[in-house]
């Protein structure tokens, strides 16, 4: 089956020095596809890690401010 994952991220400035990157990956939280493949790249049982990420739903902030 697809296996489409949805994503989101937003930037706020707050000025010329300070910039807040916020943002949520795999918003509805799909499972990866299951691979019975172990070969080559280093992948493991169960997913593909060059296409997927097996974490879920994750949340991030970033800050950015330049001197």
């Amino acid at each position: 089956s697809n296996y489409l994952v949805w994503d989101w991220q937003t930037r706020y400035r707050f000025n010329a020095n300070l910039v807040l990157t916020g943002g949520l990956k795999n918003i509805f939280d799909r499972d990866p596809p299951f691979s019975q493949r172990i070969a080559g790249g280093g992948n493991q049982m169960g997913f593909d890690a060059r296409y997927t990420d097996p974490l879920g739903r994750q949340a991030y902030l970033v800050a950015n401010y330049k001197f």
